[in-house]
């Protein structure tokens, strides 16, 4: 069957709102600069800063520029036994038959195809791709492509494959297994940071102007473009159905982020207002605070990475019977 497949529409018009958005800031803080004779390099805060700025928000518009470039030109194809891969500065033609060796990977936040020719190699982003496309995909590239030359499967169907037929997580299989109660989940849908956002731009741009117009402070100005890049990922990130997880307080991971948080934002109102009721200089209570934040995040990490290990282990026992139900459940399709 011949097909070609587009990148989603959701990544080019995240690239467009990002490419307008940062090059909206640049070109502010620019007429700022050249209109405010006010500024200078002896002035609070200096010109300096608002070339810093100017400069991070206009990496920020070419690395957004390219990202639309990537989503506009990437395309996989499908003619017969010829795979066709179209990347921004690649273009490559293959019979299936010629195809070495194909490599499913997979990781938290990325999935990728890795095509070994005689020519060389291609690697494929496969999360460019919408959720239907990407099951087509593998659907398509399990049958062309003989199972002794794919590698990696097992650990790709149990973590991508299985997810994108049957619409659950490799961490929802799990829960079911140890019978996690349901109440303990909760549906995070892009709504949540739609909300999120709606809310959290408009202040942190209202801070920031006040900042700037009453102290004269520009750094603030980094605040809201930063607090809308992150409410994008996180809403570009969460599938269009949702996805439920654990509530905070379910998982150990999630009480010790609670605790490190109590810890963080609560040692320094209690330092401060102790170095003013016992007379301490407040650059010894900063001192102190720095000092037990370091302290937490030595076992901080140490517990993180013990949780992936875990996880590791708890996939790869997981992936031999993941295979089998998706061969199982592909033989009960046909």
């Amino acid at each position: 069957m011949d097909r070609t497949f587009y990148t989603r529409k959701s990544t080019k018009r995240l690239g467009i709102a990002l490419t307008i958005f940062f090059f909206a800031c640049t070109c502010v803080l620019a007429s700022v600069l050249l209109f405010d004779n006010a500024i200078t390099a002896d002035s609070d805060p200096p010109r300096a800063v608002f070339f810093a700025n100017i400069g991070v928000f206009g990496i920020m518009t070419l690395s957004s520029t390219l990202v639309l470039a990537k989503a506009c030109s990437e395309r996989l194809s499908f003619t017969g036994t010829t795979v066709s891969v179209r990347l921004l500065f690649q273009r490559r033609q293959f019979d299936a038959g010629e195809i070495q060796s194909l490599q499913w990977g997979a990781r938290i936040r990325r999935t990728w195809l890795i095509f070994r020719t005689a020519r060389g190699k291609v690697v494929l982003n496969l999360t460019i791709f919408d959720g239907a496309d990407q099951l087509a995909i593998i659907r398509l590239l399990r049958r062309l492509i003989p199972q002794e030359k794919q590698e990696g499967w097992p650990m790709f169907c149990h973590r991508v494959a299985l997810t994108l037929r049957d619409g659950i997580s490799p961490q929802e299989r799990r829960w079911a297994a140890s019978n996690f109660p349901r109440e303990g989940l909760v549906l995070i849908t892009r709504k949540r940071y739609d909300r999120l956002l709606v809310v959290l731009a408009p202040i942190t741009t209202a801070v920031a102007c006040v900042a700037w117009w009453r102290f004269r402070r520009a750094e603030l100005f980094a605040l809201p473009p930063a607090v809308v890049l992150y409410c994008l990922i996180l809403r570009f990130d969460t599938p269009s159905k949702g996805k439920r997880q654990m509530t905070l307080l379910g998982t150990s991971e999630g009480r010790l982020v609670l605790l490190l948080l109590g810890a963080f934002f609560g040692i320094m109102p209690l330092l401060l207002t102790a170095a003013h009721i016992f007379g301490l200089h407040k650059d010894t209570a900063v001192w102190i605070a720095d000092v037990f934040c370091a302290a937490l995040f030595i076992p901080t990490i140490y517990f993180f990475r013990k949780l992936d290990k875990k996880r590791a282990r708890d996939d790869a026992a997981a992936a031999g019977a993941a295979a089998e139900q998706w061969n199982l459940g592909e033989h009960d399709a046909a």
